[in-house]
Order: C-alpha cells, then structure tokens, then sequence
C-alpha cells in the first residue's frame, strides 16, 4: 500500500482489514518519514497526521545513523512495524526495527 504524503496511518486499522479478509497480519514492512524525537530517552519518528509516534527499536540501521542525526531532522526510515503491546489492548503502541535510515530527501524523494 501507498498513502499519500501527510496522510494518517492507522496500524490498527490496517490489522484489522487483513484480519476481516480472512489472513493473520504480522509484521508490516514500511518507509516511513517523519521527524525525529527523543521521548523519555527513546528515538521516535513522528508522521504527520499519527497523534502518536513510532518508536524506532535498535536495528542496523540505527546503529550506524544516529549519531549524525539529531532532534528535529526530518528522516525516512525503512524496516518492520511491530505492535508493542499484546493483541486485546485497545491502541497500541507501534516500534519500528530500523533497517535504513537517512535524511529525508537524500535519495532523491
């Protein structure tokens, strides 16, 4: 799927259309841009239109690229979108383990 640039991403609600057409979502490859926060010490990337943040979880590409980052920059990240609370909660809150990550805009968008 392919949304439009500002558009709101509802991870809830794309679980619960792959549940209604008979399939058991798991993880949903993304690239996603937004602005990077630092929340209670964590990295998030927040999306215009999403009240809340997806948390960016350690992976190769967070290693390599966060030291030349800092709050505020506008960045295109690319890897697995995970729920990080059980099934049955409401809400959840989203993770993403970081594949790629660079400034929005470096290649090209």
């Amino acid at each position: 799927m392919t949304f439009r640039e500002g558009s709101a991403v509802d991870f809830d609600a794309i679980g619960e259309a792959i549940r209604k057409g008979g399939f058991t979502p798991k993880a949903i490859q993304a690239t996603l841009t937004g602005t990077l926060a630092k929340v209670e010490n964590r990295l998030m990337l927040r999306m215009d239109g999403l009240k809340q943040g997806v948390l960016l979880a350690s992976g190769p590409g967070l290693d390599r690229s966060t030291a030349t980052k800092s709050e505020g920059d506008r960045i295109t990240v690319t890897g697995k979108v995970e729920a990080e609370q059980p099934e049955g909660h409401g809400k959840h809150s989203y993770a993403i383990t970081v594949e790629h990550l660079e400034t929005a805009g470096e290649s090209g968008e």
